[in-house]
């Protein structure tokens, strides 16, 4: 990963005298590759068979990092520093881990718009998704979730943000005479609350499909990406693509006798073109415009009279002026039929 200033970050594990790890995480400067800053804290796995290390980066430029831990009393661990960009000192520390012995482990992390992190990884309570949501302002946990598919072991191995903001895991679950499918769910942003679910499987009886990566376009397809694996054949590359429902996307929704409301705005962070869809009950006049966070006027989008039902429009971050506003973070407000309706939406650098 790098910052803003193209300076690299990396993470990892030192193994130490007594057989045990810290957590290692450096700043390197793009000129020379000295360091800038470095930092080893107590407590890490020392298992050099497994991936050591998730980072995210914060709008300030501070750096979070993801880990695990272990000791006799919880089992596995998830762990999770947030380190001051000038000199890598930790702003917060946060450990979860579910009740009693049992392993909880990060497989992935990401943060999303509003910089909060999103982790996803299994919990061996009975093998399932694990899913966490953090407050990247203190590290605490805003909510955490399961998600059981219909056989045994489930483990998420990625974890992004999806239309309309919702938190998107996928990894590979048990099926029912399938093996492995591609499992793709869902979370509402706020609550942890399961939205939806999408398997898929290569048909193959005892096959093995496993998610390894996953990307949302600018059009709100999922794109879900691994490998199947079978016996006969060997290991394939496989791709599957999801046009995720806006309905099923977290926001105001176009249900007869409810107000205009934005579903979905995406990719958010954007740079330079963001796409908002939104609904409208009835046929009317609408509103769509964006402004700062002081209230004050950027740009209008559309004004004039819009049919009733979804719409999507672009809007390519030009001010009134015709030029590209300043990187940061703006309000797309939509009105219509004396209602109003708000979507946070992020301009990236």
């Amino acid at each position: 990963m790098v910052d803003s200033d193209d300076q690299p970050i990396l993470t990892g594990i030192i193994g130490t005298s007594d057989g045990e790890a810290d957590y290692y995480t450096a700043k390197l400067a793009s000129s020379d590759g000295e360091t800038v800053w470095d930092t080893a804290l107590p407590g890490a796995v020392y298992n050099l068979s497994v991936r050591a290390g998730w980072l995210a980066l914060m709008d300030n430029g501070d750096v979070v990092m993801a880990n695990r831990s272990w000791n006799s009393t919880s089992g596995n661990d998830v762990v999770v520093h947030r380190y001051a960009a000038a000199d890598g000192e930790l702003v917060w520390e946060t450990v979860y881990t579910s009740a009693g012995f049992i392993s909880d482990q990060v497989n992935a992390m990401v943060r999303d718009a509003a910089g909060d992190i999103l982790i996803a990884g299994v919990t061996n309570f009975s093998y399932d998704y694990l899913v966490l949501k953090l407050n990247g302002s203190d590290g605490e946990v805003a909510w955490n979730s399961v998600y059981e598919g219909p056989v045994f072991f489930d483990s998420a191995t990625c974890i992004v943000e999806g239309p309309g903001g919702c938190v998107i895991a996928s990894g590979y679950s048990d099926g029912e005479g399938s093996g492995w499918d591609l499992a793709t769910v869902a979370f509402d942003p706020v609550d942890g609350e399961q939205l939806w679910e999408l398997r898929f499987t290569s048909e193959v009886a005892y096959g093995s499909d496993e998610t390894r990566a996953m990307a949302v376009s600018e059009l709100g397809d999922l794109y879900v990406v691994g490998y199947s694996y079978n016996a006969n054949w060997d290991s394939d590359m496989i791709a599957v693509r999801y046009h995720v429902p806006t309905e099923t996307a977290v926001g105001d929704l176009p249900v007869a006798g409810v107000s205009a409301g934005f579903v979905a705005a995406y990719p958010n962070p954007f740079n330079p073109r963001i796409t908002l869809a939104f609904a409208l009950p009835q046929d009317g006049q609408a509103r769509l415009s964006v402004v700062d966070l002081r209230g004050r006027s950027v740009a209008l989008i559309h004004e004039g009279a819009l049919a009733a039902g979804e719409h999507r429009v672009s809007w390519d971050g030009r001010g009134h002026d015709g030029r590209v506003v300043g990187a940061g973070v703006y309000m797309a407000v939509l009105e219509s039929a004396g209602l109003r309706s708000s979507r946070k939406i992020v301009l990236a650098k």
